[in-house]
């Protein structure tokens, strides 16, 4: 059985990282993190977990991060620029 692969937005941040981590230890998903600095992810989560670059505030970088998930997990902060941002 194929497992499912999940992009976790937000995945630096402290509810972000701790659902990352969740993920990978019950085995079930692919897990990736979605973010907009590769490098602090690879910093802050698991080696098993793959950074993917995406900046909510480019449109045209959203598609691309999407490509061959199956889930998303939007783990930002509440704001007025979430707000917008989750709508693309």
């Amino acid at each position: 059985m194929n497992k499912p692969t999940v992009l976790v937005i937000g995945s630096t941040g402290t509810v972000g990282s701790a659902a990352v981590r969740r993920l990978v230890e019950s085995g079930r998903t692919k897990v990736l993190a979605g973010t907009r600095d590769p490098d602090r992810a690879r910093d802050r989560l698991p080696a098993s977990v793959k950074p993917v670059r995406i900046d909510l505030d480019d449109a045209g970088g959203i598609a691309p991060a999407m490509n061959g998930v199956d889930r998303v997990l939007l783990l930002t902060g509440y704001s007025v620029e979430m707000m917008r941002q989750s709508r693309r």
